[in-house]
């Protein structure tokens, strides 16, 4: 089982890639197999904070791209996704 963050341009260049590895049919996202889960996330949005009186702490930060969790339970990384594979810090969404 191996994990992959994924991340493309936009959600079309996600699709394009999704489709040539089989993983976007015209039936839309195939999010789920016996070889692989997957989870669409789309634009990650870090929240600003603020203390108790209301003054920002942090600024609120849009991540760029569009982005995707692939979780395969067997077999390779298809070529057409090795180009979106990222590996963040610190994952805003993760498998459990």
């Amino acid at each position: 089982m191996t994990d992959y963050y994924l991340r493309a341009a936009d959600e079309s260049a996600l699709k394009t890639a999704l489709q040539l590895a089989g993983l976007f049919t015209a039936e839309g996202y195939q999010l789920a197999s016996l070889t692989h889960g997957m989870t669409v996330i789309g634009t990650v949005v870090h929240s600003a904070t603020y203390d108790q009186e209301g003054n920002e702490l942090t600024a609120q930060v849009v991540r760029p791209g569009f982005h995707a969790n692939l979780r395969l339970l067997s077999g390779d990384l298809h070529p057409a996704l090795s180009s979106l594979v990222i590996n963040p810090k610190t994952p805003s969404v993760v498998w459990f």
